[in-house]
């Protein structure tokens, strides 16, 4: 980590994220790490995750160089099952992440030591170790880390931020509110400069620990990131209220996308000033993410494994298998596709609690045969640029991660006119976008995109240059750093 100048002190920031999953925070706070630490900012990461509620194992995916670990093969009717169930999580996104060479071991709430003024302390105690961790080390040793893989284990994307020079703490928190959530927030916070939480449990954790409360004069000024507030379901209605309320507790209240940012502001977050409400979008270092997918004969070979004789094109979806995600649309738009192009297959990369129903409906229709359902990706760039065309037929989005992923490896993209997609594509230029909930117009737009490759290899092209230019890494990073500076150490006031 680099060594910060006096002029540009060093911050020590605790970031919290509370999920059993690889999600969109996750993969967003990798991407920024090393920026961060260019920076001279200190990144402390604590996991909280519930013993047992991993996503799918990566075991299946081992030996399978710059590939995917498949649930079905070509002409298949039915997908592997996951070792494990996958669950629903608040604020959850998609996910394409790294899978680890080796897991951290759970603690019950360590206290970092502060250490060396640029650093947190590397070791952190050891009260017990995860469960979930413990199981999935032997898995994830034998998997490639060289890229992003889908489903990984609940904490095999800190071994990917010890990486990138952060230090990490694997908690088990056995929720929804849980104590040990608590302390272990209250006691990493001793060792922070700052606190950073990404998702509605973190937010209402730290907030209990003592985040935002003036009868909690010793807790550091914290940030807040809404990735995405949904109300989906009634659990996501609770915690999107309770939210909001300790959201106006916060010092700063950061979110990925303008319109969640107006959601913020007319919520009155941070207190109801309307400045300490900010977007930051989501970055991705898509040189790197490019370069991970392997070459042209890995994408082919991948491609030839997806797709049977006689069958193609193929339609790539990455994603949690969510009712927000609106792969149902993408499913009742299949029929019109096929009777253009009777080959077409969809590679359905993800896992997430509508994976039973969406494969009934696939069965309902007489689509089983079209669907390869990934519920492992140990290659996400690969798989991204192996299909003709990426699907995004969300409801609704923040600013998702694998829309950038697709446009690094330029790959064709369709999605819809919601602002978390809208905001980084130009209908026409760089994507094809079309209404929400309409079938209709997503099979018309992707039976454009098919039959002409010219308008496909243009909108991918241009995708790939919009990318490098408007969501690089070091630009958020320095911004991000700056304002970590200014909460923890304000400039004074002059008299």
């Amino acid at each position: 980590m680099s060594t910060s100048s006096p002029s540009r002190p060093s911050v020590r920031v605790l970031h919290v994220r509370s999920s059993h999953g690889r999600h969109g925070p996750e993969r967003a706070l990798l991407e920024l790490l090393p920026s961060l630490a260019r920076e001279g900012i200190a990144v402390h990461v604590l996991a909280l995750h519930r013993p047992g509620r991993t996503t799918a194992s990566v075991a299946s995916a081992a030996g399978q160089a710059q590939g995917v670990g498949m649930g079905t093969g070509p002409g298949s009717t039915s997908g592997a099952q996951s070792t494990s169930k996958a669950h629903s999580t608040p604020d959850a996104q998609p996910s394409a992440g790294a899978t680890s060479a080796s897991g951290a071991r759970s603690t019950s709430g360590a206290q970092l030591a502060s250490g060396a003024p640029s650093t947190f302390n590397a070791q952190s105690t050891s009260d017990a170790p995860s469960t979930s961790d413990a199981q999935s080390t032997s898995a994830a040793q034998s998997t490639h880390s060289a890229n992003r893989a889908f489903g990984s284990p609940a904490i095999g994307w800190l071994a990917e931020a010890r990486q990138a020079g952060a230090t990490t703490t694997a908690v088990v928190d056995a929720g929804p509110l849980s104590r040990a959530g608590v302390r272990a927030i209250g006691r990493a916070a001793q060792g922070a400069d700052l606190v950073h939480t990404h998702d509605y449990r973190a937010d209402l954790l730290a907030w209990a620990a003592g985040a935002g409360r003036s009868s909690r004069a010793a807790f550091p000024p914290w940030v807040a990131t809404v990735h995405l507030h949904t109300n989906t379901t009634r659990r996501l209605r609770i915690y999107r209220h309770l939210d909001l309320r300790v959201l106006r507790k916060a010092s700063v209240v950061l979110t990925v996308s303008p319109d969640q940012g107006e959601m913020l502001r007319a919520a009155r977050a941070a207190g109801g000033d309307p400045d300490a409400v900010r977007v930051f979008p989501n970055v991705i270092d898509a040189d790197v993410f490019a370069s991970g997918a392997g070459g042209p004969e890995a994408v082919n070979a991948l491609r030839a494994r997806l797709l049977g004789p006689g069958e193609g094109p193929l339609l790539v979806f990455v994603g949690r298998l969510t009712r927000q995600k609106g792969v149902d649309v993408l499913l009742d738009a299949l029929p019109a596709m096929r009777d253009r192009f009777p080959g077409l297959v969809v590679a359905l990369a993800g896992v997430g609690p509508e994976r039973a129903g969406l494969a009934t409906q696939a069965v309902r229709m007489g689509l089983a045969s079209a669907i390869r359902w990934l519920d492992e990706v140990d290659n996400v760039a690969a798989l991204l640029s192996a299909g003709d065309v990426v699907m995004l037929p969300s409801r609704r989005e923040g600013l998702p991660l694998v829309l950038l992923e697709a446009m690094a490896v330029g790959a064709p993209l369709i999605g819809t006119e919601i602002p978390g997609i809208a905001q980084a594509v130009v209908d026409g230029k760089t994507a094809l976008l079309v209404p929400v909930d309409d079938a209709t117009a997503l099979a018309a737009a992707t039976i454009r995109l098919l039959a002409d490759p010219n308008l496909a290899r243009a909108l991918g092209s241009a995708a790939a240059v919009a990318v490098r230019s408007d969501y690089a890494p070091d630009a958020v990073a320095a911004r991000l750093a700056a304002l970590y500076r200014a909460l923890v150490h304000p400039p004074r006031e002059r008299t």
